[in-house]
């Protein structure tokens, strides 16, 4: 099975009775084991995906924290210049 142009298995069809197999049969093995590699793409991508995920949250929390400190060290400016003006 090739996924991304790197091979990850190899799948071999045995019976043990002798038999050859028709085109029919191998579009069918190929159409089988191509979605395999479908959908342990999709779910290679959904994995990364949620990590880039969980990533970027934690950057927001991050973010808005260090936003909020910059507002209050902003709030305490104003006041103290307002309090200074005033007096």
């Amino acid at each position: 099975m090739v996924i991304e142009n790197e091979m990850h298995s190899l799948w071999i069809i045995y019976s043990k009775e002798s038999h050859h197999f028709i085109q029919d049969e191998f579009n069918l093995a190929r159409t089988v084991i191509n979605q395999t590699a479908i959908s342990l793409e999709k779910a290679r991508l959904f994995a990364e995906i949620r990590g880039l995920t969980q990533d970027l949250e934690l950057r927001v929390v991050e973010r808005t924290a260090e936003l909020a400190q910059e507002h209050q060290k902003t709030e305490t400016l104003l006041r103290l210049s307002t309090d200074l003006s005033a007096s």
